[in-house]
């Protein structure tokens, strides 16, 4: 029988500074019967050529192009075309072990899983590693225990990189990252997980993150705090459709107030101009689901963490001390 086919989506949009390494991690994978596929995000800087001219000699690679529309809609191009019977999703600037395919597919195999999790950690310019997650307190999760992991961020993470996915599940379901310039990680994981019949976990680190100072991922703006209300509102349609709004009343509450605390620490560290940090707090504070979300049952999901920073959120000034405080320390959010 012929080993099962990996599909390699990599969204690409202006790093032609940080894609060679990318792409020789997709290049280096000891598994071999894998196809990339290559989506250009309306680039400007020459990174689809780079890209073109990397793979020059390789059949198995697909280069798509788009006009810029965020790294969601370029990941939803990408798995439109797919051939291969599982996914996985690299961000251009990032890299993966030489052995990500060959082990996860394996897995994948074993435990008929319509998505497997693995360790990610984020490293530096100057290859420090600063951060990791890759301890998980399940092997494996089945049924709705999934999607309550994963609307309280229990090991199953909003980031689609640290997964691998079965094409045929994504397709049976029609789950898709909504057309949003930021959080679209966020409907998307929630969606597989409602959907998810079986998930595993493997505690090693497959995925090696980037930070940079002028990604999308770590720049902060209206932007974000836009895309992030509007997923908000995408995750109560989703509920609602499925019949299920008032069964996870309480539980998206509490998701939600994670999310916006979340969102808070981000603004308090990243947003130079006080009087636009102070207005993001108002706005995010003042949703109807934050006004909802001082109930015990909803109080009861919560972690400590997330409830001192709602706490220190009604003062704006407390949080943003809080925040400036932790940056004499080094501490940065991720």
């Amino acid at each position: 029988m012929p080993e099962a086919m990996c599909s390699i989506i990599v969204p690409v949009f202006n790093v032609r500074e940080f894609l060679q390494r990318c792409l020789l991690s997709l290049k280096a994978q000891t598994y071999k019967n894998i196809e990339i596929i290559i989506v250009d995000d309306g680039s400007t800087d020459g990174s689809m050529t780079f890209c073109k001219e990397f793979f020059a000699h390789d059949q198995n690679v697909k280069f798509l192009e788009q006009v810029n529309s965020g790294q969601g809609v370029a990941r939803n191009l990408g798995v439109s075309v797919a051939s291969g019977e599982y996914i996985v999703f690299v961000d251009a600037d990032d890299w993966i072990d030489k052995d990500l395919c060959s082990d996860l597919v394996s897995r994948m195999n074993e435990g008929l899983l319509d998505f497997i999790n693995f360790g990610l950690d984020f490293v530096t310019q100057d290859e420090k590693v600063v951060h990791d997650i890759s301890r998980f307190r399940f092997e494996t999760l089945s049924g709705d225990a999934i999607f309550k992991a994963a609307m309280l961020d229990d090991a199953v993470l909003s980031s689609p990189v640290n997964k691998m996915y079965r094409r045929s599940f994504l397709q049976e379901h029609a789950i898709e990252f909504p057309a949003v310039r930021a959080c679209e990680d966020m409907y998307f994981s929630r969606a597989v997980s409602f959907f998810s019949s079986k998930t595993a976990f493997i505690s090693k680190v497959y995925y090696h993150a980037l930070i940079r100072n002028n990604s999308t991922s770590r720049s902060i703006s209206g932007v974000f705090f836009n895309a992030l209300i509007e997923v908000i509102r995408l995750e109560s349609v989703f509920l609602e459709h499925n019949g299920v709004a008032q069964k996870y009343h309480h539980l998206f509450l509490a998701h939600v107030s994670k999310q916006i605390a979340h969102a808070l620490v981000l603004a308090a560290f990243r947003m130079p101009v006080y009087t636009e940090y102070e207005h993001v707090v108002v706005r995010l504070m003042g949703l109807p689901e934050m006004k909802s979300a001082n109930s015990q049952d909803v109080q009861a999901l919560l972690g400590v963490k997330h409830k001192v920073v709602l706490r220190l959120a009604k003062s704006p000034r407390m949080l943003r001390l809080m925040a400036n405080t932790l940056k004499l320390v080094n501490y940065s959010p991720y």
